[in-house]
């Protein structure tokens, strides 16, 4: 059987420099956004207003490296949104309560974020774009091997993470993770195949999709 020569060498773990990227805009997400778009912070749930709950699984926790305590107490300002609870599970997870018309600005304000993280993608050349599914699991991109690093790690780092958060804010519940195919914006081919929580190992410049 012929080896795909569109695998690549994988990592246990994803790669530093990305998960350094996840941090940054982990810590945005935390503290509300601040680059890029601006939103006044909501204040608490009232105890008589009806709430939604929004839980976040237990190995979406683990992979951002927070233990679940750690998670609950960051995030329980989101998005510019402040929540009335959010604790963790004797499971591993976390859940937050929160109103339908504050989760309705948490999902406007990311996917306003979402503009601002993908733009050194976006702008990096006018060929460049992506497609991401309706359940927010798979990202379909095409660039090319001339793209900058900040561009690359945007799209595979950035904006996938913010996803990661609107996967289970729009009430979807369970494992999450991005299965992101790469294709060459000039030929149509597709060049790397690979998960969200397992990168390759990658060299620059990215001779792999030309």
């Amino acid at each position: 059987m012929e080896k795909d020569r569109n695998t690549p060498r994988w990592r246990n773990t994803i790669p530093r420099f990305v998960w350094a990227i996840v941090i940054v805009f982990t810590l945005i997400l935390a503290g509300g956004i601040t680059y890029g778009v601006r939103h006044a912070h909501d204040h608490a749930a009232r105890p008589a207003q009806q709430l939604v709950t929004i839980t976040f699984d237990a190995s979406f926790i683990r992979q951002v490296k927070l233990t679940p305590k750690q998670f609950a107490k960051t995030f329980h300002t989101m998005l510019s949104v402040k929540t009335k609870r959010s604790y963790p599970t004797k499971n591993g997870a976390v859940i937050m309560e929160v109103t339908p018309a504050q989760r309705t600005r948490m999902i406007r304000n990311g996917k306003e974020f979402l503009s601002t993280v993908s733009a050194p993608f976006l702008n990096d050349n006018p060929k460049y774009h992506y497609k991401v599914s309706p359940d927010y699991k798979r990202i379909d991109i095409w660039m090319d091997e001339t793209a900058s690093m900040e561009a690359y790690l945007a799209i595979i780092g950035g904006v996938p993470n913010v996803y990661g958060f609107l996967y289970y804010i729009t009430g979807h519940t369970g494992p999450w993770d991005m299965t992101t195919t790469i294709y060459n914006c000039n030929t149509g081919k597709r060049k790397l195949t690979f998960s969200y929580w397992k990168q390759p190992r990658i060299t620059w410049p990215l001779k792999i999709l030309k």
